[in-house]
């Protein structure tokens, strides 16, 4: 008989979603959008004949002179900025150069990725699934602040562009170009869900979103979105951590631990010390001299 694909895939959903491969963090972004506003679910549309270039994003910006003034006069210097500031490119700098898709400013960029170029390996669904499932009702409220801050200035259930939105000059960018794209739809193949196993981190992961997007009004969007890729690329790496202190003793007790059922756990963010009594936390230790050879 022979092996079949999901024989000689390393990862198991049901406990996470994540392929075992370099994540790009951009691309998480990218591929979380649909789902947030799809409600889990994914995105499909139809396959373009050419994979987008940053050309085609600078044609649209210089024929529009009235929205942006004095682009047409500068091509060269809006291609440069466009590149360097807009765009999550693949070998950025070298022969083999490729854009991914739009840096994840604002929801509507992952219309505009090239899929072969801006994989997640999985790391989205595990961020959106994780909000999914964190108690106490954190999670629906991390998801529907996260939506509210990554679509500003579009209506979600038609898809119309609010001119009069206050954004900045790079979300205002990118909104341009999306109003020359009309076909995007719900993916009708229903998603997987499986709780996770560690909800404690999914709590502590929502929990930390909130308090990150309550400064919105005093960061810059390009500098908060950075802050909010950080967030989740650690907390993906503190769920699996996790995961690998829990699953031996799973294995050993030849069952789940009654601690890490979903109304036991002892995960609580709102209290000072908000691992409780949790025997599977994670131990970090950061050294923050200047010698580098100390230990």
């Amino acid at each position: 008989m022979a092996i079949k694909g999901k024989d000689r895939e390393f990862r198991l959903r049901q406990l996470s979603y994540i392929d075992f491969k370099p994540v790009n963090m951009d691309r998480v972004l990218t591929m979380l959008f649909p789902r947030l506003r799809f409600g889990g679910y994914g995105t499909r549309r139809p396959p373009r004949k050419n994979e987008l270039t940053v050309s085609d994003f600078t044609r649209e910006y210089v024929k529009d002179p009235k929205q942006f003034a004095g682009f047409a006069e500068h091509q060269n210097l809006v291609e440069r900025w466009i590149e360097t500031d807009l765009m999550d490119m693949v070998n950025r700098g070298r022969p083999n150069q490729a854009l991914a898709a739009p840096r994840p400013l604002h929801g509507n960029t992952y219309k505009f990725r090239n899929a072969r170029h801006a994989r997640d390996y999985g790391a989205a669904e595990q961020l959106y699934w994780m909000l999914y499932y964190a108690r106490g009702g954190r999670g629906q409220v991390a998801r529907e602040a996260l939506t509210r801050f990554f679509f500003p200035g579009v209506d979600l259930h038609t898809d119309k562009y609010d001119p009069s939105a206050s954004v900045d000059v790079e979300t205002q960018a990118l909104l341009h170009f999306d109003q020359q794209v009309s076909v995007d739809m719900r993916d009708s193949q229903e998603p997987e869900r499986f709780p996770p196993p560690c909800v404690g981190q999914v709590d502590l992961l929502a929990d930390d979103t909130l308090r990150l997007l309550a400064y919105e009004p005093y960061i810059p969007r390009t500098v908060l979105v950075e802050y909010l890729k950080t967030l989740f690329a650690f907390h993906l790496g503190l769920y699996h951590l996790r995961l690998i202190k829990l699953l031996p003793a799973l294995v050993r007790r030849r069952s789940t631990d009654p601690t890490c059922d979903f109304k036991s756990c002892p995960v609580a963010p709102d209290q000072m010390e908000a691992h409780g009594g949790c025997p599977y936390r994670v131990y970090l230790l950061a050294d923050l001299g200047n010698d580098l050879d100390s230990h």
